[in-house]
């Protein structure tokens, strides 16, 4: 009986840091990875069959990209703490909590009020109760500590 197949074989290439898209973190450590698929005979590779691939592996989220990742202009930091703050109302925090966050990260109260209009694009609803604002997405208040809108 003869047991053949294939399967790939990787190699790290080169390590450093970047900016991951999924992760959205800059200075994240990477792997730049090559694979390339070899036929094996009684599982012992004997000769390549594929084509050589290149490609660039987080190793905080594992996921993977071509190499052209590496030339991507990460965002500013404030470009992250908007999208951080975007994050926060989508896991409940009120509008206001939010506006508060952006003023005290160096924007005007009206700025903040605008920023966060943006985000919400007037997918908004209020508690009855307590009148704090929420994406129409948060189904309990926080202030009234848990009530339903």
């Amino acid at each position: 009986m003869i047991i053949f197949g294939w399967r790939h074989l990787k190699s790290t290439r080169d390590t450093g840091r970047f900016y991951c898209p999924h992760c959205v973190k800059l200075d994240v450590a990477y792997h730049h990875m090559s694979a390339r698929q070899w036929f094996t005979l009684y599982f012992i590779p004997v000769f390549p069959i594929g084509r050589h691939e290149e490609y660039i592996e987080c190793l905080k989220c594992k996921s993977t990209y071509t190499v052209a990742v590496l030339d991507l202009d990460p965002p500013s930091e404030d470009d992250l703490f908007v999208r951080e703050c975007y994050d926060r109302l989508q896991q409940g925090d009120s509008l206001e909590d939010v506006e508060a966050a952006l003023v005290q990260n160096g924007r005007n109260s009206g700025q903040a009020v605008e920023l966060v209009d943006e985000l919400t694009r007037g997918k908004v609803r209020q508690c009855d109760r307590c009148e704090v604002h929420y994406l129409k997405s948060v189904k309990r208040c926080r202030a009234c500590e848990g009530r339903r809108l």
